[in-house]
């Protein structure tokens, strides 16, 4: 299991460098969706790590609603608050037409990200 909890941090790792290095190119629409790869993979880590298996796939949203039925963290239900609106950038993110993502989205997506991972200790 430990070997699976590092496997998806080190994923999650390279989804970021790419996500950054997408939005250095001003590819916003790459960055949101390495964005969101690299937030699944944190989720799932944690989700693995705290419970010990992982069910089906989730969306980015529903895993942290699973994290925040299981107690992993009190400041998840904040974190949806404030990131609400990206968090639906980032689920829409693989079925959105090219160019629908602005620096301004792909950047807060960015802020997000880092505040997931203070908040799950990654």
């Amino acid at each position: 299991m430990k070997g699976q909890v590092e496997l998806y941090l080190k994923r999650a790792e390279k989804s970021e460098e790419n996500a950054a290095r997408a939005f250095e190119d001003a590819e916003y629409d790459s960055a949101i969706v390495h964005l969101e790869v690299a937030m699944q993979l944190l989720l799932r880590a944690k989700k693995l790590d705290f419970k010990g298996y992982l069910d089906k796939p989730r969306s980015v949203s529903r895993l942290l609603a699973d994290l925040e039925e299981i107690g992993v963290s009190e400041e998840i239900g904040e974190f949806l608050k404030k990131y609400g609106a990206v968090l639906g950038n980032l689920e829409s993110a693989s079925k959105a037409p090219a160019g629908r993502f602005t620096r301004e989205e792909a950047a807060e997506a960015l802020k997000a990200l880092a505040e997931l991972r203070r908040i799950l200790s990654y």
